[in-house]
């Protein structure tokens, strides 16, 4: 085996507890409710580099436009917000 190998190997094994402590999975494994997070689940263990990236890119993608999102409707409806810099 390859020292390429042995790293991807080993990063396999560390990330799957990662993956399965997430919550995501956890809750798909107990309701018997498949989605992404059992997607993410098995891309790890098949070595599925390509959708591990892609669905990693997804969720970073989701966090921030829910986040602007947010952002954007405090603005609208909290007064107190603008978006005129402070003085001082």
């Amino acid at each position: 085996m390859s020292t390429s190998e042995q790293q991807h190997e080993m990063v396999a094994e560390r990330a799957i507890p990662l993956l399965r402590d997430g919550g995501t999975v956890v809750i798909e494994q107990v309701f018997q409710l498949p989605g992404l997070g059992s997607l993410l689940f098995d891309a790890v263990e098949r070595r599925d580099y390509l959708l591990v990236e892609y669905l990693t890119l997804l969720a970073g993608s989701a966090i921030v436009l829910l986040t602007l999102a947010v952002d954007l409707a405090q603005l609208a409806v909290d007064p107190r917000v603008s978006l005129a810099r402070a003085n001082g």
